[in-house]
């Protein structure tokens, strides 16, 4: 029993340290070696067929635009848009010829419900978009009467104030995307087609707000609507997964994020309240693209 006291006697500070090894022992021989374990395990990867459940298609998309407000039953020979948002020409501060408006910018977001899947999919998808232009004012003629033109030497010129012309589309529509070469064979083309109903909202305002409009019994008729019509979306979308398969297995795996496409597509708008003769037209022919993921 001597013999191990004189031998920890003569290791002196060695013995501290024989001490700690025995708790660091006894340490780690009580500690949870499976939950330890499964901590520093690494993660085992995902099956390279793996895909998570997919439901949804969330799309951002951006087009030029421009509504045929001119082409509204009873209008004539005048074309208001044209007049107001038209790149005019001005000779001596006298509008002399006004060209025709431009497109400008409608920024879209859609979200659909693919409710089926099997020899490609089909989907139910709601959008919303925005398209607003902006001009500086006709002036006021002789008479009070708006000079659009150079007809009869009226003085034509812009004033200082700003009027603006909004539409705000909103539609609904049932939608096939024709996705089985891309996941059957790789071949990263997708063609879909969309088709539905839609209702577009439109305002005007000028320097004070909603413009409005006097009618001849003195009431004010808001500068303020909205037209039904039908709307149609072909296109074809390419599958961005295609050219980093494992960034797109670890969005998958993460986000659940199943693809990712960039795509294009006509944009067609038959937008006349279904030939109503009290709407004001927002028809149009464009097209779109943009981006959109599946989850």
């Amino acid at each position: 029993m001597r013999t191990p006291v004189r031998t920890i006697t003569r290791r002196g500070a060695g013995s501290r340290s024989g001490r700690w090894g025995v708790w660091v022992v006894l340490l780690l021989g009580l500690a949870p070696w499976p939950a330890l374990g499964q901590r520093l395990r690494p993660l085992s990867p995902r099956p390279e067929n793996y895909r998570s459940p997919q439901r949804f298609a969330l799309e951002i998309k951006f087009g030029p635009y421009l509504p045929a407000v001119d082409s509204s039953p009873g209008l004539g020979d005048r074309h208001p848009f044209a007049d107001v948002f038209g790149s005019p020409t001005v000779s001596n501060n006298v509008v002399t010829k006004l060209n025709p408006p431009s497109a400008r910018l409608l920024t879209t977001v859609e979200f659909d419900w693919q409710f089926w899947h099997g020899f490609g999919s089909l989907g139910v998808g709601a959008s919303v978009g925005i398209m607003r232009r902006t001009a500086r004012a006709l002036a006021y003629g002789d008479g009070g009467v708006i000079c659009v033109d150079a007809v009869n030497s009226a003085p034509c010129t812009r004033s200082g104030d700003r009027t603006a012309f909004s539409v705000l589309p909103l539609t609904l529509e049932l939608i096939y995307r024709f996705d089985v070469l891309a996941k059957r064979w790789r071949v990263p083309l997708v063609p879909y087609l969309k088709g539905g109903i839609a209702y577009y909202l439109w305002w005007a305002e000028n320097a004070n707000g909603l413009a409005g409009f006097r009618e001849p019994n003195g009431a004010v008729d808001r500068a303020i609507g909205g037209t039904w019509g039908l709307v149609a979306h072909p296109g074809l979308a390419f599958l961005l997964d295609i050219i980093d398969p494992a960034a797109a297995q670890v969005m998958d795996a993460e986000l659940g994020i199943n693809h990712v496409y960039v795509f294009a597509e006509l944009n067609y708008g038959w937008i006349n309240g279904f030939n109503s003769k009290e709407k004001i037209v927002l028809s149009h022919l464009t097209w779109n693209a943009g981006l959109a993921f599946e989850f």
